[in-house]
Protein backbone atom coordinates (compact mmCIF):
# COMPACT_ATOMS: atom_id res chain seq x y z
CA UNK A 1 0.00 0.00 0.00
CA UNK A 2 2.80 2.58 0.77
CA UNK A 3 4.34 1.97 -2.31
CA UNK A 4 1.64 2.46 -4.47
CA UNK A 5 0.58 5.50 -2.22
CA UNK A 6 3.98 6.73 -3.09
CA UNK A 7 4.08 5.82 -6.90
CA UNK A 8 0.35 7.75 -7.10
CA UNK A 9 1.54 10.69 -5.44
CA UNK A 10 4.33 10.92 -7.77
CA UNK A 11 2.29 10.56 -10.73
CA UNK A 12 -0.27 13.78 -9.74
CA UNK A 13 3.01 15.49 -9.00
CA UNK A 14 4.29 15.00 -12.86
CA UNK A 15 1.10 15.89 -13.82
CA UNK A 16 0.63 18.83 -12.05
CA UNK A 17 4.03 20.05 -13.25
CA UNK A 18 2.58 19.46 -17.06
CA UNK A 19 -0.64 21.35 -16.24
CA UNK A 20 1.53 24.36 -14.58
CA UNK A 21 3.19 24.57 -18.18
CA UNK A 22 0.05 24.89 -19.63
CA UNK A 23 -0.30 29.01 -20.82
CA UNK A 24 -4.13 28.73 -21.22
CA UNK A 25 -7.11 26.67 -20.51
CA UNK A 26 -7.05 25.82 -24.46
CA UNK A 27 -3.71 24.65 -24.41
CA UNK A 28 -4.33 22.56 -21.64
CA UNK A 29 -7.44 20.81 -22.99
CA UNK A 30 -5.84 20.80 -26.18
CA UNK A 31 -2.41 18.96 -24.68
CA UNK A 32 -4.33 16.82 -22.17
CA UNK A 33 -7.05 15.57 -25.34
CA UNK A 34 -4.32 14.61 -27.69
CA UNK A 35 -3.10 11.49 -29.45
CA UNK A 36 0.31 11.97 -27.96
CA UNK A 37 -1.29 11.67 -24.47
CA UNK A 38 -3.15 8.73 -25.53
CA UNK A 39 -0.46 6.96 -26.24
CA UNK A 40 1.51 7.07 -23.41
CA UNK A 41 -0.60 6.34 -20.37
CA UNK A 42 2.39 6.15 -18.20
CA UNK A 43 3.35 9.53 -18.47
CA UNK A 44 -0.08 11.16 -18.34
CA UNK A 45 -3.16 11.87 -15.88
CA UNK A 46 -3.10 9.20 -13.09
CA UNK A 47 -6.86 9.45 -12.89
CA UNK A 48 -7.26 8.12 -16.79
CA UNK A 49 -4.65 5.25 -16.34
CA UNK A 50 -5.34 3.91 -12.93
CA UNK A 51 -8.84 4.92 -12.40
CA UNK A 52 -10.72 1.93 -12.49
CA UNK A 53 -7.80 0.11 -10.59
CA UNK A 54 -7.59 2.65 -8.08
CA UNK A 55 -11.07 1.58 -6.42
CA UNK A 56 -9.73 -1.63 -5.57
CA UNK A 57 -7.25 -0.24 -3.29
CA UNK A 58 -6.60 0.76 0.50
CA UNK A 59 -8.42 3.64 1.69
CA UNK A 60 -4.76 4.99 1.83
CA UNK A 61 -4.42 5.10 -1.57
CA UNK A 62 -7.93 6.29 -2.61
CA UNK A 63 -6.94 9.55 0.07
CA UNK A 64 -4.05 10.38 -2.29
CA UNK A 65 -5.84 9.90 -5.79
CA UNK A 66 -8.65 12.30 -4.46
CA UNK A 67 -6.00 15.26 -3.02
CA UNK A 68 -4.70 14.63 -6.71
CA UNK A 69 -8.06 14.81 -8.43
CA UNK A 70 -8.68 17.81 -6.19
CA UNK A 71 -5.84 19.78 -7.26
CA UNK A 72 -6.39 18.81 -10.99
CA UNK A 73 -9.52 20.31 -10.84
CA UNK A 74 -8.28 23.10 -9.05
CA UNK A 75 -5.45 23.79 -11.94
CA UNK A 76 -8.58 23.66 -14.53
CA UNK A 77 -10.99 26.11 -12.08
CA UNK A 78 -7.78 28.30 -12.20
CA UNK A 79 -8.00 28.73 -15.52
CA UNK A 80 -11.56 29.47 -15.78
CA UNK A 81 -13.13 32.94 -15.18
CA UNK A 82 -14.23 33.88 -11.41
CA UNK A 83 -11.80 30.53 -10.27
CA UNK A 84 -13.35 30.77 -6.85
CA UNK A 85 -16.91 30.71 -7.00
CA UNK A 86 -18.85 27.47 -6.61
CA UNK A 87 -20.25 27.67 -10.16
CA UNK A 88 -16.68 27.67 -11.49
CA UNK A 89 -15.78 24.78 -9.23
CA UNK A 90 -19.01 23.11 -11.08
CA UNK A 91 -17.44 23.59 -14.36
CA UNK A 92 -13.96 22.59 -13.53
CA UNK A 93 -15.59 19.17 -11.95
CA UNK A 94 -17.47 19.07 -15.68
CA UNK A 95 -14.50 19.57 -17.54
CA UNK A 96 -12.41 17.44 -15.96
CA UNK A 97 -15.25 14.62 -15.76
CA UNK A 98 -14.95 15.16 -19.79
CA UNK A 99 -11.20 14.80 -20.09
CA UNK A 100 -11.11 12.02 -17.92
CA UNK A 101 -13.23 9.86 -19.15
CA UNK A 102 -12.82 11.00 -23.09
CA UNK A 103 -8.73 9.92 -22.48
CA UNK A 104 -9.68 6.66 -21.05
CA UNK A 105 -12.38 6.11 -23.46
CA UNK A 106 -9.86 6.42 -26.29
CA UNK A 107 -7.02 4.49 -24.81
CA UNK A 108 -9.81 1.30 -24.73
CA UNK A 109 -10.33 1.02 -28.54
CA UNK A 110 -7.96 -0.60 -30.71
CA UNK A 111 -5.19 2.07 -31.71
CA UNK A 112 -5.81 2.22 -35.28
CA UNK A 113 -9.72 2.65 -34.98
CA UNK A 114 -11.07 6.02 -36.18
CA UNK A 115 -13.32 6.16 -32.62
CA UNK A 116 -9.97 6.65 -30.75
CA UNK A 117 -9.57 10.05 -32.45
CA UNK A 118 -13.47 11.37 -32.57
CA UNK A 119 -13.73 10.53 -28.91
CA UNK A 120 -10.89 13.38 -28.29
CA UNK A 121 -11.64 15.45 -30.65
CA UNK A 122 -15.46 15.57 -29.43
CA UNK A 123 -14.35 15.99 -26.65
CA UNK A 124 -11.81 18.56 -27.17
CA UNK A 125 -14.56 20.69 -29.59
CA UNK A 126 -17.31 20.70 -26.55
CA UNK A 127 -14.47 21.33 -24.34
CA UNK A 128 -13.54 24.30 -25.99
CA UNK A 129 -16.68 25.30 -26.75
CA UNK A 130 -18.00 25.45 -22.95
CA UNK A 131 -14.86 27.29 -22.02
CA UNK A 132 -15.36 30.01 -24.77
CA UNK A 133 -18.83 30.51 -23.69
CA UNK A 134 -17.90 31.14 -20.17
CA UNK A 135 -15.59 33.49 -20.83
CA UNK A 136 -17.82 35.13 -22.76
CA UNK A 137 -20.35 35.04 -20.31
CA UNK A 138 -17.84 36.48 -17.71
CA UNK A 139 -16.90 39.68 -19.55
CA UNK A 140 -17.90 43.04 -18.12
CA UNK A 141 -21.13 44.11 -19.46
CA UNK A 142 -22.76 40.59 -20.21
Amino acid sequence: DALAAEALDHAWKEMAAQRARARDLEQLLSGYLSRAARNTPGRNCPAAALGGDVSRQSDDVRVIFAEGLEQMIGSVAALLPDPDSPATRARAVDLVNRMVGALTLSRAVPDDSPLAEEILQAALRSALSDARTWRTAAEPGR
